[in-house]
């Protein structure tokens, strides 16, 4: 009896492994970067997955440009993923040519854009991988300048920790 439902199963479980390896391969960049940070696709510990499948097989010329002509770095530090996760994710598209000071398809540099999110561990991640502080907006504006406007019109313990992250001497190598 076992052995008559061993070759479904195995059957299935192949189907199901090729399924979700068609359903990967199909991605554009940003899909595989966000099932990187939330996972989905029906697969178990699809994160993992998704996030394997990014270091090996993507990070191509064409990934590269397709995010740097849409929402760039920015759009990689956004997410739910672990400030680790997205520094590595950072520090492998940065290595293949994304540029940590571009601005998005709207305008927003990434920096000035997490500090706009009020997200101190975006802002570390990005001033660590080389976001330049002293670039402006459009309304001309540092990203220093940014997070003490916003915090006077409206307080945040978030913006605190960002203007402090802010007024630290950049560290060597950054």
């Amino acid at each position: 009896m076992k052995k008559r439902l061993l070759l479904p199963v195995g059957l299935l479980a192949t189907l199901y492994l090729a399924g979700a390896a068609y359903s990967l391969h199909r991605l554009d960049i940003e899909q595989a970067l966000v099932c990187a940070d939330e996972g989905g696709l029906l697969i178990p510990a699809a994160a993992q997955v998704c996030r394997a499948y990014v270091f090996q097989l993507r990070g191509t010329t064409d990934d590269i440009a397709r995010l740097q002509a849409g929402a760039g770095m920015g759009f990689v530090v956004q997410g739910r993923a672990s400030a680790q996760h997205k520094a590595e994710l950072v520090a492998f598209l940065q290595a293949r040519g994304l540029d940590v000071n571009q601005p998005d398809a709207q305008g927003w540099l990434p920096l000035h854009a997490s500090i706009l999110a009020r997200q101190p561990d975006e802002v570390a991640i990005l001033l660590a991988h080389g976001a330049d502080p002293l670039r402006v907006n459009d309304q001309q504006q540092t990203a220093l300048a940014l997070a003490q406007a916003l915090q006077q019109r409206k307080p945040d313990a978030q913006l605190q920790r960002i203007i402090a992250l802010l007024q630290t001497p950049p560290a060597a190598g950054r």
